[in-house]
C-alpha cells in the first residue's frame, strides 16, 4: 500500500492529494492489522483454564466454566459451550487442522 501511495503521483499526475495518499497508508495499515490478528488466533491451556483468543476479543476461561466442546458436521471451528448458557467460538481450532483439531 505504502508502494501504490508513492507511486500514484506517476501514475494520475495532477490527480492525487494528501488525502488520497494517507488513505491507501491507512487502509494498508488496517490490512496489516487484520492480518495479525488472524494470524493469532489461538487457543492456550494452561493448569487454571483457557486462553481463547479470536479476532476481536481474547478471553481467558476457568476450566469450571466450560460445560461442553462441540465440533459437529459444517462448523468451521470448535465452540465452546459455558456454565453461564453463552457459546464461545474458537477460532483457532478450525476443521481446516484436519486430524490435529480432531484430537
Amino acid at each position: 500500500m505504502v508502494a501504490i501511495a508513492v507511486m500514484l503521483p506517476q501514475v494520475a499526475p495532477g490527480r492525487e492529494s494528501v488525502l488520497d495518499r494517507a488513505g491507501i497508508v491507512g487502509f494498508g495499515v488496517l490490512v496489516a492489522w487484520f492480518l495479525t490478528r488472524q494470524a493469532s488466533v489461538s487457543a492456550r491451556p494452561d493448569a487454571q483454564g483457557l486462553t481463547v483468543r479470536n479476532l476481536m476479543v481474547t478471553r481467558h476461561l476457568k476450566w469450571g466454566e466450560i460445560v461442553s466442546v462441540r465440533f459437529g458436521q459444517g462448523r468451521p471451528w470448535v465452540q465452546l459451550d459455558l456454565a453461564d448458557g453463552d457459546t464461545l467460538a474458537v477460532m483457532g481450532i478450525q476443521r481446516a487442522d484436519g486430524v490435529r483439531a480432531d484430537a
